[in-house]
């Protein structure tokens, strides 16, 4: 694949990826009740903005989520592997869950065993 190839490869694939962060915003909109054309356009414009390096992030956290982070330095195009840390976020949600999980069975339970 040319240089070419890839750059319309990840210029279509970006433009797929913009339209469906478009879509679930404009689906979260609708589902909050704001009916006013105005009032969404607002709303709407307050989405944070997509760019690929934003995508960057996105892919990265997946792949870590995924147990495959030995794949983000490459697939982000760096040859040392602690560039992860410069794109991957942390789950929150996850990580609070499983942190309320741990004081829930593992401390407010002690009294009970």
């Amino acid at each position: 694949m040319t240089n070419d190839e890839r750059k319309v490869r990840i210029s279509k694939q970006t433009n797929k990826i913009k339209n469906k962060v478009n879509e679930i915003y404009t689906k979260m909109i609708n589902d909050s009740g704001i009916t006013d054309e105005d009032d969404f356009k607002i709303a709407f414009e307050r989405k944070p903005k997509f760019t690929l390096h934003y995508f960057r992030n996105i892919g990265s956290s997946l792949l870590q989520q995924k147990g495959m982070e030995a794949f983000i330095s490459g697939a982000m195009g760096h040859a040392n592997m602690n560039t992860k840390n410069l794109y991957t976020t942390i789950d929150y949600t996850t990580s609070s869950k499983q942190f309320i999980n741990v004081i829930e069975s593992d401390i407010l339970n002690i009294g009970d065993k």
